[in-house]
């Protein structure tokens, strides 16, 4: 079971205050979609291993611009700029027992997914 928003009410919310947090798992990707995607498969392992998740935090996206010149020599004006965005995304784990979440961190650090970090 996991919950959504941040919204703590009824049976699932009295569940969620109980339990102890166990993990932060940051998701680091350059295209957005992709740190979606895995941030998706996290909170949908995470019940096989017994353990319960809080949403999908946007953090801030860094941003790292960089600007060249055209020519190496003349053309001082004539410049061009690029950018790279990183997009990270946050999944609290909580855990209703004393259990460690090492079955999760295992098999996610075992085959991470390709174009992020964890």
């Amino acid at each position: 079971a996991s919950l959504r928003g941040g919204t703590m009410s009824g049976v699932l919310g009295a569940v969620l205050r109980r339990a102890k947090r166990v993990a932060s798992i940051r998701v680091h990707a350059i295209h957005k979609h992709r740190a979606d995607e895995v941030a998706d498969a996290i909170r949908e392992e995470a019940p096989k291993y017994g353990l319960l998740t809080k949403g999908i935090i946007r953090l801030p996206t860094h941003i790292r611009r960089y600007t060249v010149n055209r020519s190496v020599f003349v053309n001082k004006k004539s410049q061009e700029s690029f950018e790279m965005r990183r997009h990270k995304r946050l999944i609290e784990v909580f855990a209703l027992s004393e259990s460690e979440p090492t079955g999760l961190l295992h098999a996610l650090m075992e085959r991470p997914p390709l174009g992020t970090y964890l």
